[in-house]
């Protein structure tokens, strides 16, 4: 059994090489085929391409099959490579101008965290019944780091089985050029989220000498934060003569994150993983600390909070949701690294 799972928050969306789609009514499996593949035939061929500056770190998890092991090392010979590529008017990458710029295979790179296999991560195939162990792959690096030319490039994820059948994934073409985000990605926010312990299928501990490091998945999209809204709590009762007495006042600030909404909007496939970052445990957007805003829904269900807008011709999407800082002063953080040292309890300077 072969088995390639791209994680649900990887920086940039991924799909098999090989076609999935339904051909009698050319509608492709969602996230099982390129975004321009999946648009249907009536609708507008929109190309649309990754932004990333070669600062902007990438990070990436794979899940695949188990295979046998030899004295105890596993034989999974995944390999992550980076290609230079021209994409043409339909948005599809050309092919024959794929020039290989970087391989990353599986110690060569510090970028490379390592592989695991958690005794817990087990797929369950639900039309054979058979259980399937899994081992999960992770690697964080920057283009800048390898890359030097600006240009359309795309991730290629190589996975073998046993028997030697070889399984590709590719990203969606990803365009990296610059290093300063208001000259070259002026219509972008860099979304930065962790979680502190493993959650879905994200894997945050357990990778070989990274006892001190926390995986930081990392995505830029086109969006905006707008619409200021003060809130707060002001609870109380009213003593005699109507006087009033407050037992508790507090208030926040809140905005609307919107997605999108400079542009044509994103595909669907990045825009579903802006969602889960959303949920994660800890989120940054552009070096600000965020939370979703339940104050108005109800019933607090995620469902609620995101308002979608999807255009029928275009295939492209947006959509927006309530966010609050997630600490009074989280403004004051310089980086996600330092997420809980907020705001120092003691000063050393004396005032006269």
């Amino acid at each position: 059994m072969q088995l390639t799972f791209p994680c649900s928050v990887n920086s940039v969306p991924f799909y098999p090489a090989s076609m999935t789609g339904r051909f009698l009514d050319a509608a492709p499996r969602f996230a099982q085929t390129s975004y321009i593949n999946s648009l249907l035939k009536w609708q507008t061929k929109l190309p649309y391409l990754q932004k990333r500056l070669f600062d902007d770190t990438i990070t990436l998890q794979f899940k695949t099959q188990k295979n046998s092991t030899v004295l105890g090392f596993y034989l999974n010979p995944a390999i992550l490579t980076v290609h230079k590529c021209k994409v043409g008017i339909d948005g599809k990458m050309t092919v024959g101008d794929q020039v290989s710029s970087f391989d990353i295979p599986l110690s060569s790179y510090p970028e490379y965290w390592g592989m695991q296999a958690a005794a817990y991560d087990i797929y369950n195939d639900p039309i054979t019944l058979l259980s399937q162990p899994l081992v999960t792959y992770m690697w964080s690096f920057k283009f800048g780091d390898h890359l030097t030319e600006s240009g359309i490039y795309f991730i290629k994820f190589t996975n073998l089985d046993d028997n030697g059948v070889e399984f590709v994934f590719y990203s969606e073409p990803i365009l990296v050029f610059g290093d300063v985000a208001s000259e070259t990605c002026s219509n972008t926010l860099l979304f930065e989220a962790k979680n502190l312990t493993n959650k879905n299928d994200i894997i945050i501990d357990g990778w070989e000498g990274t006892e001190n490091r926390t995986p930081v998945f990392r995505t830029r999209v086109e969006a905006d934060i707008l619409e200021y809204q003060p809130k707060g709590v002001y609870l109380g009762f009213i003593q005699d003569s109507w006087l009033q007495s407050n037992s508790l006042s507090s208030s926040w600030e809140t905005w609307t994150l919107n997605i999108g909404s400079i542009s044509g909007g994103i595909p669907i496939t990045l825009f579903r993983i802006v969602a889960k970052i959303m949920e994660m445990d800890v989120i940054s957007i552009n070096n600000d600390y965020y939370i979703p805003d339940l104050g108005d829904s109800e019933t607090a269900s995620p469902t609620e909070l995101w308002k979608m807008k999807k255009p029928r011709i275009k295939g492209l999407v947006g959509g927006t949701i309530p966010i609050r800082y997630k600490y009074t002063n989280s403004f004051y953080s310089p980086s996600l690294s330092e997420d809980f040292k907020i705001f120092s309890d003691e000063f050393g300077d004396e005032f006269e």
